[in-house]
């Protein structure tokens, strides 16, 4: 079984800006999906992402070392892929935290 990552939550969140108040640094990430035996792209894949902000707090999970506000859905998202395999999202920079390089996940 293959682990998701930390603060994983599943939403429905169709959406390209996945920002909403989150300052930072303005990133746009651009992901292609394809077919790992063709190399063809896959239209309509559903790419999924979240990060945590530039403080390194992730949305959605209030606990002691991640202290996000209840509720909260920032830097998460979902976008289908395009006829070209392609998936938008303007994000920020993701913030450092202990333990862990800076990173986005990704789950398609």
């Amino acid at each position: 079984e293959i682990e998701v990552g930390p603060f994983y939550y599943n939403t429905s969140l169709f959406r390209s800006n996945i920002t909403e108040d989150q300052a930072g640094i303005y990133a746009k990430y651009i992901f292609t999906v394809i077919d790992i035996n063709t190399c063809e792209p896959i239209a309509n894949a559903a790419v999924d992402v979240w990060c945590a902000n530039s403080v390194g707090i992730y949305s959605a999970f209030t606990t002691n070392d991640n202290p996000a506000p209840e509720g909260s859905t920032y830097l998460r998202g979902i976008q289908t892929t395009n006829a070209s395999g392609i998936a938008t999202f303007d994000a920020i920079f993701p913030g450092y935290y202990s333990g862990r390089d800076t990173h986005m996940h990704t789950k398609v």
